[in-house]
């Protein structure tokens, strides 16, 4: 059953003074066994406490990014709020500077006679397609109160300059500044300032045409009381109201014409720029048009361009005739008739002829 050990090393320790130990087979595999079950018990206990000591590491760091993500909200909220009201700030230092500049050049009128202060300077602006020269350095000024009527055969540059002046087209030269701004320098405050009819009265098809001045107003940023009184007002005034909830495809070039001159007028601009404002129109809409011209010329910068010489008479106090890009004459319907002694009809034929 047992025997007796007498050596260091066979007993495993030592006792008293002899190095006797009762070794029982039985009784060794079972202490043995104990000890390995304590220390597998011990090892896990350690485990599990280094587990539950990750596991509040974990969630500690789980608060932790759950804090920063609320800061970074709270501080994104805070970058948003000092954004808008950079923006608000932007927006009242535009509308005063454009107040200083509108005092600063006197733009007042008295008795409807302009002050002789100039809302458009071109200065030798040029541009080119290919081997084609569209516009060839032309230079002119137009003042507030006045009507410009560009004339000119077609393929004369007309509508080449005219697109220039809205920021539709980049000169390849020259330059030409619109109520104070630059077309180079500031073509968004140029096309803020203007009203543009193109030559095609570009629209979405799909849209209303109450959804499309919505979305006009929308682009120029005219909202609440002030959008309903711009709709209020440019409806009537352009004739539109029978079509107002038609879509843009199903009507007419006339209509379609008279839509594109309510977008250029929605916001009330001072300068217009109006590329064949009655093209399409029947006699008596083209008579409206023109009487709506005459009405805002006092306090508007206006160019047209237009191939009928019956319009140059009854809606323009100036007239520059253009041929090849380049300005033929500078003047009035009035000294033309008087200087060549017959109708504008003759005037042109024999100037764009000619050529001088």
């Amino acid at each position: 059953m047992g025997k007796f050990i007498r050596t260091r090393r066979q007993a495993g320790h030592y006792k008293g003074q002899n190095w006797y130990v009762f070794c029982g087979d039985e009784d060794r595999r079972q202490k043995t066994e104990d000890r390995g079950q304590r220390t597998e018990d011990r090892r896990q206990k350690t485990e599990d406490r280094g587990q539950r000591t990750e596991d509040r590491g974990q969630r500690t760091e789980d608060r932790g990014q759950r804090t920063e993500d609320r800061r970074q909200k709270t501080e994104d909220r805070g970058q948003k709020t000092e954004d808008r009201g950079q923006r608000t700030e932007d927006r009242r230092q535009r509308t005063e500077d454009r107040g200083q500049k509108t005092e600063d050049r006197g733009t007042v009128f008295q008795n409807g006679i302009s002050n002789g202060v100039d809302m458009i300077e071109v200065k030798e602006l040029r541009r080119s397609f290919g081997l084609v020269i569209a516009v060839d350095g032309i230079s002119f000024e137009v003042e507030k109160g006045q009507v410009l009527g560009l004339l000119g055969p077609n393929g004369a540059g007309k509508t080449t300059a005219m697109r220039m002046l809205a920021c539709f087209l980049r000169p390849d030269s020259g330059t030409a500044s619109v109520g104070g701004y630059d077309i180079l320098q500031n073509p968004v405050e140029v096309r803020r300032s203007i009203g543009y009819l193109a030559e095609n009265s570009p629209a979405y098809n799909e849209m209303t045409v109450g959804g499309f001045l919505n979305f006009v107003c929308d682009a120029r940023e005219i909202k609440g009381k002030e959008r309903k009184r711009a709709l209020d007002r440019i409806v009537p005034m352009c004739s539109i109201e029978s079509v107002y909830h038609q879509t843009i495809e199903t009507l007419s070039k006339g209509y379609k014409r008279r839509v594109g001159l309510a977008q250029a007028l929605i916001h009330d601009p001072d300068v217009l720029i109006l590329d064949e404002p009655t093209d399409g129109l029947d006699p008596n809409q083209k008579h409206e048009v023109r009487r709506l011209i005459n009405k805002m010329s006092k306090d508007k910068c206006i160019i047209i361009s237009t191939h009928i010489l019956e319009e140059v008479e009854a809606v323009c106090s100036r007239t520059i005739i253009i041929s090849r890009g380049r300005i033929l004459v500078d003047s009035t319907p009035g000294e033309l008739k008087e200087k060549y002694q017959c109708g504008l009809d003759a005037v042109f034929r024999k100037i764009t002829k000619s050529g001088n």
